[in-house]
């Protein structure tokens, strides 16, 4: 996979419902980070393996810079999700294959922040991306066949579950099935009309 520079101009700020904004985190973000992280540490690592070697607010640093680089070299578009300016979790749009088409979805929200549809819209807005700005044909979220939340997403986004990988996934308690959920652009138009309906 050859990954190729954002051109098309991405927009550095999405404004949602209900006070919802995504930004690209900056250095100064990572303490906030780094402690949604540590004070829900046991229950983000059932479903996120990177969750252990989060340590260190300069693990956090890591990551953010990678995301910069990811975002500058065009691979990833990596957001936090800020609600009435508080921040509730993160959302990016990852495997960025400009050849291909294609690309893929994750999130992660605080435990307070889940059940009120924040990651249905910050992920219609990186439809919204992925389609209308980066042209791209397909978009997948995988999810852990045991994180019914998670699948909960792509469903009510109109995506298809297309398949099973078996053992995709290394988690604490040892390896999961991911479910392959994916969307295409000819499909895109009537989720975001129905999603528009809601």
């Amino acid at each position: 996979m050859v990954a190729h520079p954002v051109v098309t101009p991405v927009p550095e700020t999405l404004e949602l419902d209900g006070g919802l904004f995504l930004r690209p985190l900056t250095l100064g973000d990572a303490p906030i980070v780094f402690d949604a992280v540590q004070g829900e540490r046991s229950d983000l690592r059932t479903w996120l393996p990177w969750v252990d070697q989060t340590e260190t607010v300069a693990d956090t640093i890591r990551f953010i810079l990678e995301a910069q680089e990811r975002r500058n070299d065009g691979s990833a578009l990596v957001y936090g999700l800020w609600l009435d300016l508080d921040f509730a979790g993160v959302v990016d749009l990852h495997a960025i294959d400009h050849d291909n088409g294609s690309a893929q979805i994750g999130y992660w929200l605080r435990a307070g922040a889940r059940g009120q549809g924040l990651a249905t819209q910050a992920s219609m807005a990186l439809l919204g991306i992925a389609f209308e700005i980066l042209d791209l044909e397909r978009i997948e979220i995988r999810c852990a066949t045991g994180n019914e939340p998670s699948q909960a997403i792509p469903r009510r986004l109109g995506f298809v579950m297309e398949g099973t990988l078996r053992h995709a996934q290394r988690l604490v308690d040892g390896h999961s099935d991911l479910r392959v959920f994916g969307l295409l652009a000819q499909e895109y138009r009537q989720a975001l009309h129905e999603f528009e309906r809601r």
